[in-house]
This record gives structure tokens, sequence and C-alpha cells, in this order.
């Protein structure tokens, strides 16, 4: 049986929160299909927050996804909220990770600046920061959906709205290869534009895919990683919503 769902609770459901309890143990999960496209030695001019002196550092993430640098140790798994972020900055493509705890107790950033990046990595009372660095996450390579593929490929049916009054009708949704077709919509993944993953433990998933003309596609999953709902829209703005019950 399908549930209606019109644009204003979808795009509720989409607004994943900045910190969420988690009710059970992050274990292995999402982190263990992005750790080793993030996984290397992110070097730089580094100081410890706040009063250090700067001088030559690094930042490294390990083959088993630890984050470690000079004492300071974050387990990622332990996050409440993953970001990922692909798309222009500048004349290049670049891509921003925020690992983070539900207070900020503990996180991992990489951040585009310029033509390098700024790393930065906080557990307890140790906060160490990196400017100046050039290593470029293999994430950076190709498009998310084509990355993160064990994590965002699937396909299912729902009901859909949209904003122009139509009756509700039955809708499908298929990602796969880098590909997207929502009912008669279809956009290619791998062309320019911007894609975010949002991931909040306990919650669920959020994908989106912006292009420059501002159409788009966001897909919604559950704690499971199951598909429950997609929108599509045009100029920015929602044009249809695809919901099912969880």
């Amino acid at each position: 049986m399908h549930r209606r769902i019109t644009l204003p609770l979808l795009l509720l459901l989409g607004a994943l929160p900045a910190a969420v309890p988690a009710a059970a143990p992050a274990a292995p999960g999402p982190w263990s299909v992005i750790a080793p496209l993030v996984a290397g030695t992110y070097a730089g001019t580094c100081g410890e927050r706040p009063g250090a002196a700067d001088a030559p550092g690094a930042i490294a993430v390990g083959a088993d996804g630890m984050v470690r640098s000079a004492g300071i140790e974050f387990d990622p798994r332990d996050s409440e909220l993953l970001e990922l972020w692909r798309g222009p900055e500048g004349k290049a493509v670049r891509t921003k990770v925020v690992l983070r705890t539900m207070y900020e107790e503990a996180y991992f950033l990489l951040l585009p600046e310029g033509d390098s990046y700024n790393v930065a990595l906080k557990s307890g009372e140790r906060t160490l920061g990196c400017k100046g660095v050039t290593t470029v996450p293999k994430l950076n390579e190709r498009a998310l959906a084509i990355a993160l593929a064990p994590l965002l490929e699937a396909s299912g049916s729902f009901e859909c709205r949209n904003g122009a009054g139509e009756p509700p009708r039955t809708g499908t949704f298929r990602l796969a290869q880098g590909h997207v077709q929502l009912d008669r919509r279809k956009f290619d993944l791998t062309q320019p534009g911007t894609e975010t993953l949002a991931i909040s433990r306990g919650r669920g998933m959020q994908y989106s895919f912006l292009m420059n003309d501002g159409r788009g596609v966001t897909a919604l999953y559950d704690a499971r990683g199951k598909l429950k709902g997609a929108a599509a829209y045009e100029r920015g703005l929602p044009v249809l919503g695809c919901g099912a019950e969880d």
C-alpha cells in the first residue's frame, strides 16, 4: 500500500538534523565504503589549536578508516553526521568531507581552499589544523554516484505527486551506473553538477544532484540504506515528490 506524500513532507523527510542521538553502534556501515576513497596522508603546514606554532605535519586516514595525527585519534564510525560534497570550485572539481560527533567532541574536516585543502582533526580537548595540503582524495576522481554505488544504487515504485495539482500516480525510481530515472525524468549524474551526500546515524541518508541550470534529483534512504523516496527539481525548485511507507 502506498502513502500519499506531498512535496513539503518530502522535504521535511529530507532535512537531516545536524545531530541525532544514535540508537545503536555505528558498525561498520557507510564509512566502510567511503573510507578507502578518503584514505591517505594529508601533509601541510600544521598547528595544534590554540596557540601552537605552525610546523610541517600531516593528518592521516588509514586503511582501517581511523584518522590519526600526533597522538590524536578519531574513529569516524562514531560520527553522528557524515557529509560529502563534490562539485565545481573555481575551474576545478573539488570534494569536501565532514565527519563529526553530536556536540563536535570529535571531527574530521577536509575542505578545499584555493588550489589546496585545509584539513582539521579534533578529539576531546585536542584540535589540529593543517593548511596548504595538496593531497587530493581518491573520492574526487569520479562522481559520487559512481564511486559510492554500493550505497546509492537502488530502485523502487512510489506514489508520486507534483506541484501542479495533478492526481497522485505510481512512478518509478532507478539509480544505476551513474544515471537516474525518476518517473519520466532522466539525469546523467556524471555530467557537470554538484553532488551532496548527508548521512545522519540512526536516521537515514540523502543524496542530491543539482545541475547548473537548476534541474536535479534527490533520493532518500532509511537508516538501513533502503530507498524510501525521491524528488525532482527544475530551476532549483521541487516539481515532483515520490514516497512510500517504510
